[in-house]
């Protein structure tokens, strides 16, 4: 919740946000990165589709934020194995 507002400035109030929640996955298979072991923690917000996307107004860290339709992500678009993640969240 804090990256969000921090980053994004995501201007949603905290009580939405908890109850959009609908679940959280830590990701630490050892080889997963050329960078070494990496940790990659996963959250599932799911909003009303009835109600406009919250405006981001991203900060340094998070200047490249922006809202994709799951359908639309393209593997080569996203860092490393992050594709992978949206699939088995």
């Amino acid at each position: 919740m804090r990256e969000l507002r921090e980053r994004i400035r995501l201007k949603v109030p905290e009580p939405v946000l908890k109850g959009s929640l609908r679940g959280q996955r830590l990701f630490d298979e050892p080889h997963r990165s050329w960078r070494g072991r990496t940790l990659a923690e996963a959250f599932y917000f799911a909003l009303r589709p009835d109600q406009q996307l919250p405006r981001l107004k991203p900060v340094k860290g998070g200047d490249h934020a922006r809202w994709v339709a799951l359908a639309d992500l393209e593997p080569d678009s996203l860092f490393e194995d992050h594709f992978l993640l949206f699939r088995i969240s």
